[in-house]
């Protein structure tokens, strides 16, 4: 999948992606679109890679 939230929620929703690499960036960033984390909440997440500034996670079994 490539694409932004309106991308992201048509598959998370769909059910049509099996796993995700997500990476948060710390700091306040102004902006009118925001990822749907909320579908994201049962699915487990563990740390793929945290850096200065940034923590990327990898969730698996988003079809469950």
């Amino acid at each position: 999948m490539v694409g932004g939230a309106e991308m992201a929620t048509l598959f998370l929703k769909n059910k049509a992606i099996d796993d995700f690499y997500l990476s948060e960036i710390e700091g306040y960033f102004p902006g009118d679109v925001f990822f749907p984390m909320n579908l994201m909440d049962h699915c487990p997440r563990t740390i793929y890679r945290k850096g200065s500034g940034f923590t990327a996670y990898y969730y698996d079994n988003l079809k469950e």
